[in-house]
This record gives structure tokens, sequence and C-alpha cells, in this order.
């Protein structure tokens, strides 16, 4: 699969799981309202690269039908890459 399908599909992968996109906005957000009930939790980053993004989103936000997690992810492919080429900077420090 080329680029620009991974990328269609996903765009479609987050529209078939009610995923909310925004212009211009490199997360995008659950379609329900946030319920966070405490001032603590935890945290999980789920990494991806361009071929297993699809597979990773799928597993996910399958999973996340049942528990409703607040959550963010990437709101399309081509920020996936700039993502992962540390575009938005490095997270880890030196």
């Amino acid at each position: 699969m080329n680029k620009e399908d991974i990328a269609i599909q996903f765009e479609l992968l987050l529209k078939e799981y009610s995923v909310a996109r925004y212009e211009d906005s490199i997360w995008a957000f659950p379609d329900y309202p946030h319920r966070i009930k405490s001032n603590y939790g935890w945290k999980i980053h789920i990494s991806a690269i361009l071929t297993n993004a699809i597979q990773i989103a799928r597993k996910f936000l399958t999973l996340n039908q049942k528990y409703h997690f607040d959550f963010k992810i990437i709101s399309s492919i081509p920020y996936l890459e700039q993502m992962n080429m540390g575009y938005f900077g490095n997270v880890f420090n030196s």
C-alpha cells in the first residue's frame, strides 16, 4: 500500500470510530465528552510507523469502544511522518 492509500485508510478509520479531527491540529480526539473523574491518572504512549499505523490504531480504537478512555491520536499520516522525523521536537532529554 502506498503512502496516499495509507493516509486515506487512516482518515476513514478515524471517521469509522468517531474520532474528531480539527483543522490544522496535529491531534484528533474521541467524539464524546471527556470523563475525567479525578486530578490524577496514568498515560500510555503507543508509537507507530507508517507501515503499522492503521493496524495499531484499529486495535486501540476497537478496545476503546468497550472502555471509552480519554485519548488523543495523531490526526493524519503526514503528521505521523513529521512526528517520527522529529519535526515537532524530540521528547527525550540528552
